[in-house]
């Protein structure tokens, strides 16, 4: 995978972290003053029932607290201030931030590919086991 795929699959996470995946309809108002106040304008976003960006959340998860995983997060979950001021505040400079989100996706991927293989491996023999 190339780091432009990397970067997209992070893209992916980022919006999937911030959205959630509704499986039912919104619950029925049974109180009258309740079904006449306006309804909400910005519902919760629907996000996509993925099991590659679900893998990749566990993995990121999973990852030791490392500056790589760290920088990660900072750049592509929270991101509540400018890459200058994250990473002054890390103690690294801004080229060594970048250098350490890179680092981070492609550990993140790569645990992730290992989940997977393991998952597939238990499965396979719980089904031979019945």
């Amino acid at each position: 995978m190339t780091d432009q795929d990397l970067h997209a699959l992070c893209l992916a996470w980022r919006h999937w972290l911030r959205t959630r995946k509704l499986l039912a309809p919104p619950q029925w108002q049974p109180n009258i003053l309740a079904r006449m106040q306006p309804q909400q304008v910005n519902p919760e976003p629907d996000g996509p029932m993925s099991a590659d960006l679900a893998m990749f959340d566990l993995a990121v998860r999973a990852l030791p607290d490392t500056l790589d995983k760290l920088a990660l997060v900072a750049f592509y979950g929270t991101r509540s201030m400018p890459i200058k001021t994250l990473a002054h505040h890390m103690g690294i400079s801004r080229k060594t931030f970048y250098k350490s989100v890179k680092r981070g996706r492609l550990e993140a991927y790569q645990l992730s590919q290992r989940l997977r293989i393991a998952q597939a491996e238990t499965m396979g023999e719980l089904c031979e086991v019945d």
